[in-house]
């Protein structure tokens, strides 16, 4: 399964990528800041820290990171074949 999630800001990567991470999608990030999107296309991965009683550190994998603004083609082709 896959999903297109467009905003790859705390929220987008914290909350909802995590979410549909662990659901089972591969998640595909859609956003134009260009720094934060080259930042997770080379990392691969990255952490969520829970915090409260029982402090947590998840950490999501399995996802792209495209530029919404200048990779317009890529991203349809990833829309395209979304569920």
């Amino acid at each position: 399964m896959k999903a297109v999630h467009f905003g790859a800001g705390n929220i987008g990567r914290g909350f909802v990528g995590l979410l549909l991470h662990q659901a089972g999608y591969e998640v595909v990030f859609a956003d134009v800041a260009g720094a934060l999107i080259d930042q997770l296309a080379a990392a691969g991965s990255y952490n969520v820290h829970e915090v409260g009683e029982n402090p947590t550190v998840r950490t999501v994998d399995n996802f792209r990171a495209l530029n919404s603004g200048t990779q317009e083609a890529a991203l349809v082709a990833e829309i395209a074949t979304a569920d």
